[in-house]
């Protein structure tokens, strides 16, 4: 078993210190964030995919602290129905993917988005379900106009752009796949480099097991962990 670290939760460290404190305490692996809903503290996206010696002095100071970049957090909408909102948070997923494959990393983690509802308006609509009979199949529109596009098209780009990478999506109420139900309907639009993120804090509510949620998934899970303090993740990665 590996024990890994999402460092947002050492935001207010450099990320050497934030580093060598989870090296002291037996972390592994960290999952660092440039996503839009992310602290952004501990990397510098543009700059990485810009210069190879910031990613060499990344690459530095993970082996000087003998931990493992096991994962790129883009967590953000990048269906927001906000224009400008959605431009950042798309660029930074894309941005994510193409930082792992220049790293030699397998793993991003993000979200499948929340877009607007028919009418647009300043945040995302979650279409859990309807409260009355004016648009009941909301859910089903944003999935075919919205989610089920973008996400085919990303995981069009990915087979060719960063064919080693692969996308884990965490399936959190508010955003348009946040149940096993319903990223199977996401399935019928990409291949399987966008798969799911199994944490089990993410399944309890929904009355499900880790292992049944697992075989419900069957080779579309991407990653593997069980969430105990927040942003500490302890478990095994799986391969699809």
């Amino acid at each position: 078993m590996r024990i890994g670290l999402f460092t947002d939760g050492l935001r207010h460290m450099p990320r050497r210190d934030a580093l060598a404190w989870a090296a002291a305490h037996d972390i592994t692996d960290v999952e660092m964030s440039v996503g839009t809903w992310g602290a952004r503290t501990h990397l510098d996206l543009a700059a990485l995919l810009r210069d190879p010696a910031a990613r060499d002095e990344l690459r530095r100071d993970l082996d000087d602290a003998g931990i493992r970049f096991s994962a790129v957090n883009a967590a953000g909408n990048p269906l927001h129905p906000d224009t400008a909102s959605r431009t950042e948070a798309q660029a930074a997923v894309k941005g994510a993917i193409q930082l792992a494959a220049l790293l030699g990393i397998d793993r991003v983690v993000t979200m499948a988005g929340s877009p607007g509802g028919r009418t647009g308006g300043p945040i995302g609509v979650f279409g859990l379900w309807s409260v009355s009979n004016d648009d009941e199949s909301i859910w089903a529109w944003q999935m075919e106009t919205e989610v089920g596009p973008y996400w085919r098209a990303m995981s069009d780009w990915m087979a060719t752009a960063a064919p080693d990478v692969r996308v884990c999506l965490e399936l959190h109420p508010g955003v348009s796949v946040w149940t096993l139900e319903s990223y199977r309907a996401l399935r019928g639009y990409c291949g399987n480099n966008v798969g799911v993120n199994m944490d089990p804090s993410h399944f309890w509510w929904q009355a499900r097991t880790r292992s049944g949620s697992s075989e419900s998934s069957g080779r579309s899970s991407a990653g593997a962990m069980a969430r105990t303090p927040p942003s500490t993740r302890t478990g095994s990665r799986c391969t699809a």
